[in-house]
C-alpha cells in the first residue's frame, strides 16, 4: 500500500483532499476513489490488477499442475515396471516348474534289465551297447529308439566282465570258463575247464589268464583237508593256452596289462603266515619280480599301463611295472577294487582320510586331501569332484522344553542327585550329518568350489555334471519313489537347475546326447518285503530312461 498523501485535492472528486495512491499507476486519490476503487484509480486500473493476479495464478497453477503430472507419471512408470516385473516372475515359475524341458523325462524304453548281470560295452553320442543277461540291446540316447537286438543263448553264462577290448569284451561265468565276444554279439570263444573251477581271473588287450584249480565240495572240506594248490593258465586272443604253470599259497588278486600278470598269494605254516606280491611275462609265464608282504593281506593289486598299485594291510603302495622303483606309498588300514577309479591320465583314490589323485605318466602322487567320508569321486581332464559327508557334534537338551523332574527326584540328596552334581547333566550331544560337494583342480588338489546340502550318484561327461538324489524319507510303508536331479556347472558350481522326478534311475549312469541316461527302477519294495527277501532282490529295473539336460 502506497503512504497517505496529505497535500493537494482529488482530480476525479473536487475539493476531496488526496489521501493515497493508485496501487496500479500511482496516481494521487482520495477517500472516495477508495470507496468506489479500492486504493485504484479507475476501474482501468482496478482491471488491470485483477488480470495481473489472474495471469501469475494460472502460472502457479499450470506449474503444480504440471508437477503433479510428472508424479503421477513416475508412479505409473514404477506400477507398470512393477507389474512386468511380476508377470515375468509369474513367468518364470510357470516355466521352471512346468514348462522347462530341463530334467523332464526325454523318453524311456521299456525292456526287462538284469541288474545282477548287465554292462555297458561301448557308449557314444549316436549309439550305446549294453548287455543284459543273454541279449546285445544298441540303442540311439538322443531319442532312445532300439537300433538293434540280438539274443545269444550262451551270452546269459556270462555275467563277469574281465575287459573290453576295440573288438569285443572277455567274460567270465565265474566258474568254469572264459570267453571272448565280439562287439556285434557273437560268440568267438570259449574255453572250459572241465573239472576245474576259476578262482580268479583277468584279461588284457590280447588275451586272457586265470587261476583254476580242481573243483571241490565246500560242503565237506574241513580245516585238515588241504584246498587243491591253483594253476595259473595263460590264454591268448583265440583262446589257445600260451602256458600253464602251478602256483603255490592261496591266490588272493590278479591282474594283467602291460606285458605283466600280477598275482598276490599267501601261505600258511601253522599260526604263521606270509604273503607275496609276484610279477610275471604274460607271453612266457616266467617270474619277472616278487615283494614279500609279510604277514600283511594284499586285497588289491591293480596295473596302471607303467605302474602298479597294491594294498598291503597298513598302506597303498605304488612300484613302477618293471618293480625296480618305488613311486609312493599312503597309509591305508583298509581298502579294496571299488575305492579306486582312472580317468585318462589320472588316478583317483578313495581313502579312510580323504581322496588322492595320482599321475600315470609322471608315476608320482600329485596331491591329498584330508576329508571326513568321501561318498564317491568322479573326474574329467581339469576337475575332480567329490561327495563329502561331514559330522559334528551339537548340544542339546534331554528334556522338552518347560520339563522338569519329578519332585522325588528333586529332593534327593546333593551327593546322589546327578543334576546338583552337574549341571550340564540334562544336556547330551547329537551327532549331526550333513554332505557337500567339492570340486578341486586336478592337477594341483587347489579347491575351486563348494557346495552345501548336496549328495547322490555323480555323472560326468560332455562337459556337463548331474546329480541323482534320493530324499530319505523311509517308511514301513514302502520309501519313497520320487528322486531329485540337479545340473551343476561343473566350471563355476552353480546349479542350473533342480527337479523332482517320479521315475527313479540308478547307476550305471550316462551323460550322451545332452541327457542324463540310467538303469530305470520300476519300484522298490517297502522294509518289510525287503528285509524279508534278502534286500535288493525285490527291486525291478524295467528299462532305461533319459533325462534333459541343459
Amino acid at each position: 500500500m502506497k503512504t497517505p498523501v496529505e497535500n493537494g485535492t482529488c482530480e476525479r472528486h473536487e475539493g476531496m483532499p488526496l489521501s493515497a495512491e493508485c496501487l496500479k499507476c500511482g496516481k494521487k486519490i482520495c477517500s472516495e476513489c477508495r470507496r468506489e476503487f479500492g486504493y485504484f484509480c479507475s476501474v482501468e486500473c482496478l482491471n488491470a490488477s485483477r488480470q495481473s493476479v489472474d495471469r501469475s495464478e494460472i502460472e502457479q497453477r499450470r506449474q503444480d499442475e504440471g508437477s503433479m503430472n510428472k508424479i503421477l507419471a513416475f508412479v505409473k512408470i514404477a506400477m507398470a515396471l512393477a507389474a512386468f516385473a511380476l508377470i515375468f516372475y509369474a513367468a518364470w515359475l510357470v516355466w521352471k516348474n512346468f514348462l522347462d524341458p530341463a530334467g523332464s523325462i526325454a523318453w524311456q524304453m521299456s525292456m526287462p534289465i538284469k541288474s545282477d548281470n548287465f554292462f555297458i560295452l561301448s557308449e557314444s553320442d549316436k549309439s550305446c551297447l549294453f548287455k543284459s543277461g543273454d541279449e546285445f540291446v544298441s540303442f540311439d540316447p538322443s531319442n532312445g529308439v532300439q537300433t538293434s537286438k540280438k539274443s545269444v543263448p550262451e551270452l546269459g553264462r556270462f555275467d563277469i566282465l574281465l575287459k573290453k577290448t576295440k573288438d569285443g569284451f572277455f567274460a567270465s561265468n565265474g566258474e568254469n570258463s572264459i570267453a571272448f565276444f565280439a562287439i556285434d554279439g557273437g560268440l568267438k570263444w570259449e574255453k572250459r575247464f572241465d573239472g576245474m573251477e576259476i578262482s580268479k581271473a583277468a584279461a588284457h588287450e590280447s588275451g586272457a589268464i586265470a587261476l583254476v584249480r580242481r573243483k571241490i565240495d565246500y560242503d565237506t572240506v574241513t580245516e585238515a583237508l588241504k584246498l587243491p594248490s591253483p594253476k595259473l593258465v595263460s590264454l591268448d586272443e583265440s583262446g589257445k593256452i600260451l602256458w600253464e604253470k602251478d602256483s603255490d599259497g592261496f591266490p588272493e588278486t590278479l591282474s594283467a596289462g602291460g606285458g605283466i600278470y600280477i598275482l598276490s598269494s599267501f601261505t600258511a605254516k601253522g599260526d604263521d603266515m606270509s604273503a607275496l606280491l609276484k610279477a610275471g611275462d604274460l607271453k612266457t609265464g616266467k617270474d619277472k619280480w616278487q615283494i614279500a608282504l609279510g604277514d600283511s593281506f594284499c586285497p588289491y593289486a591293480e596295473i596302471f599301463d607303467e605302474c602298479v598299485i597294491f594294498a598291503d594291510g597298513n598302506s597303498l603302495n605304488a612300484v613302477s611295472s618293471d618293480g625296480k622303483s618305488k613311486l609312493w606309498k599312503v597309509p591305508a588300514e583298509s581298502f579294496y577294487e571299488d575305492q579306486i577309479s582312472r580317468n585318462g591320465d589320472f588316478i583317483l583314490i578313495r581313502t579312510d582320510d580323504g581322496i588322492l589323485c595320482a599321475s600315470i605318466p609322471e608315476k608320482k602322487l600329485l596331491w591329498e586331501k584330508k576329508l571326513d567320508d568321501v561318498e564317491n569321486i568322479a573326474c574329467d581332464a581339469m576337475r575332480v569332484f567329490a561327495v563329502v559327508t561331514t559330522s559334528s557334534q551339537k548340544e542339546i537338551e534331554s528334556m522338552p522344553k518347560g520339563a522338569s523332574m519329578p519332585k522325588g527326584f528333586e529332593q534327593l540328596d546333593d551327593d546322589i542327585n546327578p543334576l546338583k552334581q552337574n549341571k550340564n547333566a540334562s544336556k547330551r550331544l547329537k551327532t549331526v550329518y550333513d554332505s557337500e560337494l567339492i570340486c578341486y583342480d586336478v592337477k594341483s588338489g587347489t579347491e575351486l568350489w563348494k557346495k552345501k546340502k548336496l549328495y547322490g550318484e555323480m555323472a560326468l561327461g560332455e562337459g556337463k555334471l548331474a546329480i541323482v538324489r534320493e530324499p530319505s524319507r523311509e517308511s514301513l510303508m514302502g520309501s519313497s519313489s520320487v528322486v531329485m536331479i540337479h545340473q551343476i556347472d561343473p566350471k563355476s558350481g552353480k546349479e542350473l537347475f533342480v527337479r523332482r522326478s517320479n521315475v527313479k534311475i540308478a547307476p550305471p549312469m550316462l551323460i550322451l546326447s545332452g541327457k542324463l541316461i540310467g538303469m530305470e527302477l520300476e519300484k522298490e519294495a517297502d522294509l518289510v518285503t525287503r528285509l524279508s527277501c534278502g534286500g535288493n532282490e525285490c527291486i525291478t529295473y524295467p528299462g532305461i530312461a533319459a533325462f534333459r539336460l541343459k
